[in-house]
């Protein structure tokens, strides 16, 4: 695991992001929320999340560590390495999620049916290609050419 940059803010002194681990664990918390980010507390090298807020106290917004990374079974704080026990955790304190499931299941939905969209666009861009190349493959073959070229003023048409 690599440290970055120090986690600004108030009540994160001695945090530093995670700019880089083993498992990506850390580029995957972006993924699941992008105003998140995995810190380390440097002392200790307990895992935790920093969640970007917009506060009142803060102009324009700060950093603040959401929660301290513990594992789930015994309870122990979760040190060293980062595994998928961190994004279990942030799933499980998900509080948007947990107020608006039916939400979640839209946008859910929403995303599969434009990932759908998208393989059938594809797929027709595919066709038409194979079929221009069986096209221009058989007039290739019984020697008809693609463009016929007619100079102008040859005989017969006024």
């Amino acid at each position: 695991m690599r440290m970055g940059d120090s986690v600004p803010g108030i009540l994160t002194d001695e945090w530093k992001f995670v700019a880089e681990d083993a498992h990506r664990v850390a580029e995957r918390v972006r993924e699941y929320d992008r105003d998140c980010r995995l810190a380390v507390h440097v002392p200790t090298h307990q895992l935790g999340v920093a969640r970007w807020t917009v506060a009142s106290f803060a102009e324009g917004g700060a950093w603040m560590i959401a929660f301290r990374c513990r594992d789930p079974e015994t309870g122990e704080p979760m040190i060293g390495e980062p595994d998928e026990r961190v994004l279990w955790l942030m799933d499980r304190f998900d509080m948007w999620k947990q107020a608006n499931p039916g939400r979640l299941a839209k946008a859910a939905a929403e995303i599969q049916r434009r990932r759908a969209e998208h393989l059938e666009e594809a797929d027709r861009e595919r066709n038409a290609e194979m079929a221009e190349k069986f096209v221009r493959g058989w007039k290739l073959k019984e020697g008809i050419k693609d463009k016929i070229y007619v100079p102008a003023g040859a005989g017969g048409i006024s």
